[in-house]
């Protein structure tokens, strides 16, 4: 239960910052090789 508690939470830190998925999709590394 600890452990899918500390994913829910972590989660929804993550969802709660749009900005921070951005930047993470936006990153040149990410664009690699995709046409």
């Amino acid at each position: 239960d600890a452990i899918i508690d500390a994913d829910c939470q972590a989660w929804n830190n993550l969802i709660d910052k749009p900005e921070t998925i951005s930047s993470i999709g936006m990153r040149k590394w990410e664009h690699i090789g995709q046409s």
